[in-house]
């Protein structure tokens, strides 16, 4: 494994082979430490790899730095660290690591250790720190600035490189800043080749970096807004039901005044609220208006009032507003019927006219109901006069809305 840059602690920066060589021109071999990585050697860490400047002047090939006999080895326990998967002697299973590494190397350097301005603005950061557990978290945690917290809502963005052989293996959520170097050239990062390993140049994926991270800042402000507006809903929808059920006893007047006045006295949050509270008692006005014409529909619209008034005397239905609702579903209905009933008179290619008042369909449903008895004894009446009676006010309910009514004879088509 050869190398072309090195950290040099002694004036804490970065060197090229030729700088360490350089010292030792001056008299003493000793060219001073050389390490692969300054957050590996700063953290202490046992997977920091020592290197040594190679002259090469005398046969013509090109200069490098090398690992320190034995300290190869490291380079595999560091991608195993990083949590790069795969066959541990395979070349890609090194390169993964070096790849992960070098970027981010160059984020804590360029973020970090040596500031670059336009990236420091661009990202608002505060602090970073490395976490170094594999891909069991996040890679680096960014702690942005005051500014940022207010306008895009986030203390914090969770870094974590993905490479061919390297995928998080966390949960990953909105505060995850996912980079995806797999597709990046290895050109533009530099990884470890038969020549040399360095850090990436920032001027080479500075841009890359930059459109990375408004991809992800513009994605998260979107995704937060809807889990904010969605969130906001569920709010208003509980609140909304809450207020319908301490109200839905009370008639519609009483409703409308109660609610108007627990809006202005602030005891709704909000007028979306109001509204939603007062669809919810709409809705059941109207699933207790189509209840009761459903049950009342065999009669005449003067039947009819008679017994909305006395189920309105004996107290099962309160609301006036429920009445006007079902008197209303009621001149509909047979509204329906009795155009229907026009256009079937008009047809004159019946062979008997079809009739369609209530009586007549109420005998011929009982005439089916007999048929069917004498045809298999153990049919249940009950069931027969259920199912036949649904069955038959869809077909009229069906056929009263069809611009043209059924082809064949009378029997048939109620049939």
């Amino acid at each position: 494994m050869r190398f072309s840059r090195a950290y040099y602690p002694i004036d804490d920066t970065w060197v090229d082979v030729e700088f360490a060589l350089g010292r030792r021109a001056l008299g003493d071999y000793r060219e001073n430490p050389c390490w692969n990585s300054r957050e590996s050697f700063l953290s202490g860490s046992q997977n920091a790899i020592r290197l040594v400047p190679v002259d090469n002047s005398g046969n013509g090939k090109t200069n490098f730095f090398r690992a320190w006999p034995g300290d190869e080895d490291k380079l595999r326990k560091e991608a195993s660290n990083l949590g790069v998967s795969g066959d541990a002697r395979n070349s890609e299973y090194i390169l993964c690591a070096q790849r992960t590494r070098n970027m981010i190397d160059a984020l804590l350097r360029n973020l970090r250790d040596e500031p670059d301005n336009d990236s420091i603005e661009l990202l608002q950061v505060s602090t970073i720190e490395e976490l170094e557990c594999g891909s069991d978290c996040p890679d680096l945690v960014i702690h942005h600035q005051g500014r940022f917290r207010t306008e895009y809502k986030s203390d914090i963005s969770r870094v974590f490189i993905r490479d061919l052989l390297r995928r998080p293996n966390y949960d990953v959520g909105v505060n995850d800043w996912i980079i995806d170097i797999s597709k990046v050239e290895s050109n533009a990062l530099k990884p470890p080749t038969s020549e040399e390993n360095t850090l990436p140049d920032w001027n080479d994926i500075k841009i890359l970096v930059h459109n990375y991270w408004i991809r992800f800042r513009e994605g998260r402000a979107n995704t937060l807004a809807t889990h904010f507006e969605n969130r906001q809903r569920e709010l208003d929808e509980e609140e909304a039901s809450d207020t319908y059920r301490k109200l839905s006893t009370l008639s519609c007047s009483s409703f409308k005044s109660e609610i108007k006045r627990m809006l202005d006295q602030k005891e709704l949050s909000s007028r979306v609220v109001y509204d939603m509270a007062y669809d919810l008692f709409q809705d059941q006005m109207d699933d207790e208006a189509s209840r009761i014409q459903i049950n009342l529909r065999a009669y005449s619209m003067e039947d009819f009032e008679k017994e909305l008034a006395n189920m309105h005397e004996r107290g099962e239905i309160i609301s006036e507003e429920v009445i006007a609702f079902a008197r209303k579903k009621h001149e509909g209905y047979l509204k329906k019927v009795e155009n229907y009933s026009i256009r079937i008179r008009n047809v004159s290619s019946r062979s008997r006219p079809l009739v369609w008042d209530v009586g007549e369909v109420n005998r011929h449903r009982k005439h089916l109901i007999e048929q069917i008895i004498q045809n298999n004894p153990s049919a249940e009446r009950e069931i027969l006069e259920w199912e036949y009676t649904r069955i038959l006010q869809q077909y009229v309910d069906r056929y009263s809305l069809m611009k043209l009514g059924p082809t064949g004879g009378e029997r048939e088509a109620i049939s």
